[in-house]
């Protein structure tokens, strides 16, 4: 695992760019704060795995996209709430995930992976197979 710092405060900071505007760019495309928001969200997150690499949910969200032809953004966000939670009981020995979840202003890696898990219903994407 490639930490850097800086990386996980892109991390945190692009995070609560998704979870603040990402549903009111959804629900408005002429919101042009909210669109604003999510391009500096994109960009910040593009830094923040830029030295330690992509994740599961990443790397998970090409088959979905190249066989069952599900957009990359929501492919990525498919697995996105489970690996939260595998990560969390399984990988977060150093507490990261722990200190990501509340730097996001969740109690815990669950109640964020919970929090993403409804705003894909809400946004009406996919949450289960088949595709």
């Amino acid at each position: 695992m490639n930490h850097q710092p800086v990386c996980a405060a892109c991390s945190v900071h692009a995070a609560r760019l998704v979870f603040d505007w990402l549903e009111k760019a959804y629900r408005d495309g002429n919101d042009l704060e909210a669109r604003e928001k999510m391009a500096e969200a994109s960009i910040v997150a593009g830094v923040a795995f830029s030295h330690p690499r992509t994740t599961g949910s990443h790397a998970c969200s090409f088959p979905l996209t190249n066989l069952y032809g599900m957009p990359h953004g929501e492919a990525c966000a498919f697995t996105l709430d489970y690996f939260i939670r595998f990560n969390a009981e399984h990988a977060d020995g150093d507490g990261r995930i722990t200190a990501l979840a509340r730097d996001c202003g969740f109690d815990s890696p669950a109640a964020m992976a919970d929090a993403v898990h409804g705003m894909k219903n809400r946004m009406g994407m996919r949450t289960n197979f088949p595709c």
